[in-house]
C-alpha cells in the first residue's frame, strides 16, 4: 500500500511467493528516508513533528525486506474508482523486491506524483 496523506491518493499492490530477510543496511536507509519524507509531508499537513517522529520510530536492525511477485495493482483512493484495477493480470511475475518491476509507466506515475522517492 502506497499513500498520499495530502490527497488520499492510494494503489494497493497485490502480489504471490512473499518472503522476508532482514534488511540490508541499504534497505534501513531508505527506509530511514522514507520515514523523514513521510513526516515532512505530514508536518506540512499541520502534524506535530515530535509526535510524527514517535510514532514512526523503529530500530533498523529489525527490520525486514520483502519479496513478491507483484500480480496486480490496485487504486485505493476513496472514491467511486477505490479497487480498480490499475495494472496486472493474474499471471505471477518473477519474484522481485519493492515495486522496482512493475512496469516503468507504473513507476514513473507513482514517483511523478508522489508516491514513491528516487532513491
Amino acid at each position: 500500500m502506497f499513500s498520499l496523506p495530502g490527497t488520499h491518493r492510494t494503489v494497493q499492490i497485490k502480489g504471490t511467493r512473499a518472503a522476508t530477510t532482514p534488511a540490508t543496511p541499504t534497505q534501513q536507509v531508505r527506509a530511514r528516508m522514507h520515514v523523514d519524507a513521510i513526516i515532512e509531508r505530514l508536518v506540512a499537513l499541520g502534524y506535530a513533528e515530535a509526535a510524527l517522529r514517535v510514532f514512526f520510530s523503529h530500530d533498523p536492525e529489525t527490520l525486514l525486506a520483502v519479496r513478491f511477485a507483484p500480480t496486480a495493482v490496485f487504486a485505493q483512493t476513496p472514491g467511486p474508482r477505490a479497487g480498480e484495477r490499475i495494472a496486472g493480470s493474474s499471471r505471477p511475475t518473477a519474484p522481485m523486491e519493492g515495486i522496482a518491476g512493475i512496469g516503468d509507466k507504473l513507476r514513473s506515475q507513482m514517483l511523478a506524483d508522489g508516491l514513491l522517492r528516487n532513491s
